[in-house]
């Protein structure tokens, strides 16, 4: 029974992190891809896990033939992760969100809940019994919980690589699932083969293998894939859906035009599009270039469905396109696109691009409308536009576009529109502004731009590029100087000067306040991120006023009450451990595009730190204080955050990604450091061994779950990266003090 009850364990974990990253991914996809809900989705699937572990570790005393009650609740887990998904696909319908409208912080918050809910409770519950079962084989002289950790955890390193590198590639999520199901099969009757006198788990075991594998053989996993894929578009002639390792594809046919989406985002229509965005968008920055030889043309991202075209009108150009998602071209190419061809197209992140191309562009034109995430926002930073500067001539013409409107321009998109124009401004010394219905033309070189309606009729004739709207009347109706001006001066009622920068995006805050005051259904979920964008504005020294004022005021409250203290710390360590992983994951995305890939890895990566910092928590637990823990906790922190903020200057890339990964070791590790002593300082107090380590999970869980809600959506987003290690640093260092100052209290 030994080497199958190893295995099932091992495979708990590796069925595990494939079922949570399959129910994220999708989570995402319906989500917009805004890896901002990443902290919630995290948060929701922790504290539901810890529920599991919580209710089960209350019934298991007492119950016989545990190996038939652990395999029929591996088989729920997996059966949940089933019923979940397509619950998830019918998530639009029953929340009343038609495609096309984002989901707000609080739909975004209680349909992850409800998707995991099952299959993290059922997973906690998992965890529990193998821990359980080990104690009972009588091999272990440490802990049983340890070992349970351990052989799960290779499960989930394992697990983490194959999902990434081989079913992500090959296999839809239900496809997946049910590949998942197969192994937990073969797991448990290797477990039950040694309790064969057990009918009930051979009968059980029996039947779901007979479902699960005549299924596989009618290929109904690819039917249920294409049938529920189908339930959020029953609106519109679905005709391609498509998984991609960067998302979901999807591709809608309206009389002759198809749409495609990535992550329920429109990207591109063909044949064509707004006709009149592509025209205004290509011709009038065109109309700036002086050069009369070969014009060498940077399109980063949505170049298809109408901007090629509009680009190939003029003679002797080389069109370099850079889009990061291979799968996406391909699906647009079926669709006999005759734009894609006759230019250099590049399947790759357009920032690794741009830093690594040893080209100098004439014109360079940024596809993306509005940065709502941190990968989109990375094409509008001042660390981007510095890189960019250095691949364009001092005439060199760089175009994008931002949100406007002529009818009235909310608060919210006026600060948005100055942050991105006083970050452009700090690398091109000149831009110009056409105010537009749903967009602004955005125009700028470091050479003086004269633009008017005149010169831009006049090139458009002198190069023989033929128009459908841009007559004379027209362009003069759309840059009026009146209009013009008017935008320029309700930027100039905006006082303050922030920039948007890789680590503090400034840009993404506001633009989400906008979307956020648009679709909430209430002006609390509003507020609420008003409250916290505003909150970013108190100084260092402010908080540092506060801080000493709490630890003041609570060693006097609670010097009676030693505990309060380690239940603090115990809190702010889990609030620690789940925002360092989400910063780092973040950083992941600013750097290279694409933590949706690897998401599955880095969180393998994580988790592995804080089993090495357990373990590393156990042997020196009678060795090393609370308060020295903390301080090696602070200084973790320093180091990531100093490592972190240097990463771009380290020319080595394979350095830079292998770096990465050690600091993800390196800050959960000493997270998990401090496990063990919370467990042994409350043991001592409480001299109850189960109390003591449900203390230690709900506290830990409490400030995970803070973290993932508030680390994610507000705090990163809206302070930066330097104020959101402040914060970890403050919290620890409160903790700090409190844990110092109990020993010396009378």
């Amino acid at each position: 029974m030994y080497s199958g009850l190893i295995t099932s364990v091992f495979v708990v974990g590796f069925s595990g992190i494939i079922a949570q990253t399959v129910l994220i991914r999708e989570l995402l996809s319906i989500f917009e891809g805004n890896e901002f809900s990443l902290g919630i989705i995290f948060a929701n699937w922790l504290f539901l896990e810890t529920i599991g572990i919580a209710f089960i570790s209350k019934k298991i005393a007492d119950k016989k033939e545990k190996v038939f009650l652990f395999v029929s609740i591996h088989c729920l887990f997996i059966i949940s992760c089933f019923f979940s998904l397509i619950f998830l696909r019918y998530i639009r319908i029953i929340f009343n969100i038609p495609v096309g409208v984002s989901f707000g912080i609080f739909e975004m918050f209680v349909s992850s809940f409800i998707v995991l809910f099952l299959p993290a409770f059922f997973h906690g519950c998992l965890y529990t019994y193998s821990a359980k079962l080990l104690e009972d084989t009588h091999r272990y002289i440490l802990s049983p919980v340890s070992y349970a950790y351990i052989y799960e955890l290779g499960g989930t390193i394992l697990g983490g690589i194959v999902f990434t590198f081989l079913l992500l590639k090959f296999f839809d999520s239900f496809e997946i699932i049910f590949c998942v199901s197969v192994i937990i099969i073969l797991s448990s009757i290797w477990l039950s083969f040694y309790e064969i006198k057990d009918r009930r788990t051979t009968v059980l075991l029996t039947a779901i293998s007979i479902v699960v594998f005549f299924s596989l053989f009618v290929g109904l996993p690819k039917k249920i894939e294409e049938k529920t894929s189908s339930v959020m578009w029953k609106n519109y002639n679905l005709v391609l859906s498509k998984n991609s390792v960067y998302g979901k594809i999807f591709v809608i046919k309206q009389e002759d035009q198809y749409t495609f989406y990535l992550n329920s985002l429109p990207v591109f229509t063909i044949p064509t599009a707004d006709i009149t965005f592509f025209e205004e968008f290509v011709h009038i920055p065109f109309s700036l270039l002086d050069k009369k030889g070969k014009k060498h043309v940077l399109i980063l991202s949505s170049g298809v469905g109408g901007m090629i075209s509009e680009i190939k009108k003029y003679n002797n150009v080389v069109i370099d396109y850079v889009e990061l998602d291979p799968e996406l071209i391909k699906v647009v190419k079926n669709f006999a696109t005759e734009e894609l061809d006759n230019i250099n197209l590049y399947y790759t992140d357009a920032r690794y691009f741009v830093n690594k191309t040893k080209n100098v562009y004439d014109i360079v034109f940024i596809g993306i409308k509005e940065p709502k995430d941190l990968q989109m926002n990375r094409l509008f930073t001042t660390e981007f536009f510095k890189i960019l500067k250095n691949k364009m001539y001092d005439n060199s013409i760089l175009v994008f576009t931002t949100p406007g409107s002529l009818v009235y321009l909310p608060k919210d998109l006026i600060i948005f529109n100055k942050i991105i124009l006083n970050t452009l401004q700090k690398f091109f010394t000149y831009f110009e502004v056409i105010p537009g219905d749903g967009y602004n033309i955005v125009i700028s070189s470091n050479k003086k731009i004269e633009l008017t309606a005149q010169n831009v009729f006049d090139r458009l004739n002198e190069n023989k590029i033929l128009t459908k709207s841009l007559t004379k009347n027209y362009l003069e109706y759309r840059m009026q100087q009146s209009r013009i001006q008017q935008f320029l001066n309700k930027l100039d009622t905006i006082k303050f000067n922030f920039l948007n920068q890789d680590y503090n995006p400034q840009a993404v805050v506001y633009i989400l306040r906008y979307w956020v005051g648009k679709i909430s259904k209430s002006k609390i979920e509003y507020n609420f991120f008003k409250f916290f964008t505003n909150v970013s504005k108190l100084t260092s020294t402010l908080l540092s006023i506060l801080v000493l004022l709490i630890i003041g005021f609570s060693i006097l409250l609670f010097k009676r009450n030693k505990k309060v203290f380690v239940l603090y710390s115990i809190f702010t360590t889990g609030y620690t451990g789940m925002v360092l992983s989400l910063i780092l994951m973040f950083v992941f995305q600013i750097i290279y595009g694409y933590v949706y890939y690897l998401i599955a890895i880095i969180t393998s990566v994580f988790m592995l730190g804080l089993v090495l910092g357990c373990l590393l928590g156990t042997k020196l637990q009678y060795r090393l204080s609370l308060p020295l823990a903390e301080l090696m906790l602070i200084i973790s922190v320093l180091f990531v955050g100093w490592i972190v903020k240097n990463l771009n200057n380290i020319p080595n890339e394979v350095f830079v990604y292998i770096l990465f990964f050690v600091l993800l070791i390196i800050s959960s590790m000493f997270v998990g450091l401090e496990i063990p002593i919370f467990s042994k300082i409350l043991f001592q107090q409480d001299q109850k061994l189960l109390k003591t380590t449900g203390t230690v999970f709900a506290f830990d869980t409490l400030g995970g779950w803070l973290g993932g809600v508030l680390g994610g959506m507000f705090i990163f987003p809206v302070v930066g990266l330097n104020a959101s290690l402040v914060i970890i640093i403050l919290l620890k260092f409160i903790s700090l003090v409190f844990n110092y100052a109990k020993e010396k209290i009378v």
